[in-house]
């Protein structure tokens, strides 16, 4: 029985679900592509059914569970619908990407392998997003891996680098979350 520990329902935390448990059943199952009508999973905080479409780059997993449902699109191109008042990177190839939608949210997610100085590009991606308009809230750094928040006036941007060493592929890499502006927790 796969155990869920904690309940939070944030947009954040329902993507982090949706590619938690489409892992999970792909390892147990060897993947939903074969499975049209999914899979149904029992949690201590209710029923959990999954399904998946598509395959590689083009795939999509969905989550529903008795908190609201999240489809994630995967990709590794950058998603339709993502805001251009966001700036994109450079110096970093973009190796993955998602929009996970639920419940009237969405957030995106892309996933770069840095191609020089992590340091380097972390400073003028800084630059960018000032000159974009957004101010910086939070930053915070320890064992190799940094976390900095900003907000806009229309989106949040979270961006967390891990240095090399200590990610796939012994590259330093670079997450950048984009958000609606949340007007409350979660």
């Amino acid at each position: 029985m796969l155990e869920v520990v904690g309940r939070n329902t944030g947009i954040h935390a329902r993507a982090r679900d949706a590619f938690l448990y489409g892992a999970l059943l792909a390892g147990a199952a060897g993947g939903l592509a074969a499975c049209s009508s999914g899979t149904t999973l029992a949690t201590p905080d209710g029923t959990v059914h999954i399904s998946q479409s598509g395959s590689g780059k083009g795939g999509s997993v969905q989550v529903k569970t008795p908190n609201g449902s999240v489809q994630t699109n995967i990709s590794a191109s950058i998603p339709s619908g993502f805001p251009s008042s966001v700036p994109l990177p450079s110096g970093a190839t973009l190796v993955v990407s998602s929009a996970t939608h639920g419940n009237g949210q969405i957030l995106y997610e892309l996933g770069y392998h840095v191609n020089g100085s992590l340091s380097t590009l972390l400073d003028r991606y800084d630059q960018m997003l000032s000159g974009a308009g957004f101010a910086s809230q939070t930053s915070s750094s320890t064992g190799g891996s940094t976390m900095q928040a900003w907000k806009g006036s229309s989106f949040d941007v979270q961006v967390m680098t891990s240095s090399s060493g200590r990610s796939i592929a012994d590259q330093a890499q670079l997450t950048i979350y984009v958000s609606p502006v949340s007007t409350q927790g979660g």
